[in-house]
């Protein structure tokens, strides 16, 4: 049998940038989902779209260390 050790939970999403948020959100039965604003999405064929806003230094410096 493996092991597993889960060390820690986070969840950066269109309905939160943390557990609590993101926790928040479902128990409200938000949508994340929305007209796209981050780009032009005017030639997409769907301008709508479940985008993180907000983000934080934090979060996007540790996400452009994982790359």
């Amino acid at each position: 049998m493996r092991r597993v050790a889960i060390t820690g939970a986070g969840a950066i999403s269109a309905l939160g940038r943390n557990t609590s948020e993101f926790a928040a959100s479902l128990r409200e039965g938000r949508s994340g989902i929305g007209p796209i604003e981050s780009i032009d999405a005017s030639l997409l064929r769907f301008q709508n779209a479940a985008e993180v806003k907000q983000r934080s230094e934090e979060h996007t410096s540790e996400l452009q260390s994982r790359q």
